[in-house]
């Protein structure tokens, strides 16, 4: 074969290598001369954890949109916007774990936020932790997350084994004193581990534990599990699940006249009373964060500020879910400041920034103090929060536990 020949049919071959390589050296100066953040959100847009991923997206997106209204995250006297880039992990696991790596490697995010439901952090994490970006979720609570040691994420709420015993604290500190109790829990790590910590303070407060009942997390008729606990006749009803399982699951007790003295949720999310009203008077749950509390801090300002902002936005006010996603966005640019960093975050910036989260101590922000352990109990949760038990009252959320805390005292027996 001729030189000439050769060269005709190797020609394009160069023009093409050669194209590439200019197309990834101009994205690799691009990013390097990035002058933004880029945030990678993981949560749930679709599957059974939905209606909880879009309450996150809700705080996430409104952290960064105000941020942006306000010029950016200052650093060392600059401003820099921030980018979000959300992606759906469909409620799954396994796909939490592609779209993690999806964000890391192909969208080449500095920090990471999410997901929503703790299942979904158990199955990001691990990634998360092999290529050593930091991450805070504003949401998942399974102490299952802390008892892994994950050396790369954060949780800025309390551990759901904590949180869930306040309903049960609450209901037995009524009188007379409820003797007995039934527990029903969705199948997945964040509920268990309410359900496990509900078990656990009914029988130290004396209850006797008459059913204890797991259902698959993707459960939407409720009507054969409420039957079966209706005929325990308990005093008081537990429930550990997601916001989709409280409302089926409440609407059904309430059409089959079970009438506990006391119902008690893990936690008590704004759909609760927004979608069932009266029809969830008497339960109880816990709240992390409400707009009464004198919180006050960078970016949102006081938390009814932050509140009525969120109103302002979405319609209605924010529960402590939507709260905590937008309080994780402000650790993480409170922690961008302080150590003075700068975008892109390479692996030496990243470091530092985790360095910097678990020797932070914020003593004001509107959601509260933000302090992460470093000891192997709570590993990376937070313990600067506070757990407040609300009760629906007339329709709407009262704070009814503890003594320092409330607005109103507890309804009981429930109506």
């Amino acid at each position: 074969m001729s030189q000439n020949k050769l060269l005709y049919k190797v020609l394009p071959f160069i023009i093409i290598f050669f194209f590439i390589c200019c197309l990834t050296s101009s994205a690799l100066a691009k990013e390097q001369n990035r002058d933004f953040f880029k945030v990678g959100v993981i949560s749930s847009f679709s599957g059974s954890l939905s209606k909880g991923g879009l309450i996150m997206k809700r705080g996430y997106g409104l952290w960064a949109d105000v941020v942006n209204e306000q010029g950016g995250i200052e650093v060392n006297g600059t401003k820099y916007k921030v980018k979000i880039i959300f992606r759906d992990a469909a409620s799954d696991p396994a796909k939490a774990a592609q779209v993690a790596e999806k964000l890391i490697v192909d969208d080449k995010v500095d920090f990471i936020l999410g997901p929503y439901s703790s299942m979904v952090t158990l199955g990001a994490a691990p990634i998360i932790e092999k290529y050593k970006v930091p991450h805070i979720t504003g949401s998942a609570e399974s102490d299952l997350i802390w008892q892994r040691h994950f050396d790369w994420s954060f949780q800025l709420l309390a551990p759901c084994n904590r949180g869930a015993r306040g309903g049960v604290r609450a209901a037995a500190a009524q009188s007379p004193k409820p003797e007995t109790a039934a527990i029903i829990t969705a199948d997945d790590a964040f509920s268990i581990s309410g359900a496990k910590g509900m078990r656990e303070e009914a029988e130290k407060k004396g209850m006797k534990v008459l059913l204890y009942e797991v259902f698959p997390v993707d459960t939407t008729e409720f009507s054969s599990l409420i039957t079966k606990v209706k005929a325990k006749n308990p005093d008081v009803f537990l429930f550990s699940g997601h916001p989709e399982h409280h409302m089926a699951g409440l609407k059904v007790a309430k059409a089959l006249g079970f009438k506990p003295k006391a119902k008690a949720i893990h936690w008590l999310s704004g759909d609760i009373w927004r979608e069932l009203g009266k029809k969830a008077d008497g339960v109880m749950g816990i709240t992390m964060w409400t707009k009464d509390m004198p919180y006050e801090g960078p970016v949102f300002g006081t938390a009814s500020a932050y509140a009525q902002k969120f109103k302002d936005v979405y319609g209605h006010e924010p529960d402590y879910t939507e709260a905590g996603s937008a309080g994780a966005g402000v650790v993480f640019q409170t922690a961008l400041q302080k150590a003075g960093l700068t975008p892109p975050l390479d692996a030496k910036k990243r470091e530092k920034l985790k360095t910097t989260l678990e020797k932070i101590n914020i003593e004001n922000t509107f959601f509260g103090s933000v302090n992460f352990v470093t000891e192997e109990k709570f590993w990376h949760s937070n313990i600067g929060i506070e757990l407040i038990v609300l009760q629906v009252q007339n329709g709407e959320p009262v704070a009814v536990f503890p003594a320092e805390t409330t607005q109103g005292d507890v309804i009981y027996p429930s109506p």
